[in-house]
């Protein structure tokens, strides 16, 4: 069985909604970074 993790968005002034493109639902702020796979402090991926 596949797992399937949330990615993480950041928020950046050069941001957008180019994400879109690639399938992401983005929240309403401009969008500059996607951490899809993150074992980060700062941004782990939820399973």
């Amino acid at each position: 069985m596949p797992l399937f993790l949330e990615p993480i968005f950041h928020e950046k002034i050069w941001g957008g909604d180019k994400l879109e493109s690639f399938g992401y639902h983005l929240p309403d702020k401009p969008i500059g970074e996607c951490w899809c796979i993150s074992a980060h402090s700062n941004g782990k991926s939820k399973i």
